[in-house]
């Protein structure tokens, strides 16, 4: 028997759990690109579209190529979160999420995407971005 490891998409696509109705935007930056990065998109795609007011966006760079390429939490998807009223208001602060290299770190994202209360906090410390300084590279 041969084991295979689970991929992001395999988890999100068979979630029976309802989602959040709440609205927000998620936008995934696609100039961050690793390998892993169509299971990322395939899994906020499916997450996305359990939660009814929930907007994917894909993006180029976010932070500019030279902050980008120096980023002190090396590779991975780098995605920004924005709450929103269902007219796409912001309702509450943007963060920044990531990396999100792995299996887990989607996984991760997803479940706290769908769960809908957006606890910053309760993110593991790993894909709170603000950590490095990445909300200030980002600003800039």
């Amino acid at each position: 028997m041969v084991a295979t490891r689970p991929t992001a998409t395999s988890d999100m696509t068979t979630r029976s759990q309802p989602a959040t109705s709440r609205p927000f935007t998620v936008v995934l930056c696609a100039a961050c690109r690793t390998h892993g990065d169509a299971d990322v998109m395939a899994a906020l795609r499916a997450t996305v579209r359990r939660c009814r007011h929930g907007i994917l966006v894909s993006s180029a760079c976010m932070f500019g190529p030279l902050t980008c390429a120096s980023r002190p939490h090396g590779p991975g998807s780098m995605v920004l979160f924005q709450p929103c009223s269902s007219d796409r208001t912001p309702s509450g602060p943007t963060r920044w999420i990531g990396p999100v290299n792995d299996v887990d770190d989607v996984t991760e994202l997803c479940s706290w995407l769908e769960l809908g209360q957006w606890d910053y906090g309760i993110l593991p410390a790993r894909l709170r971005a603000e950590r490095y300084g990445v909300a200030a590279a980002g600003r800039n």
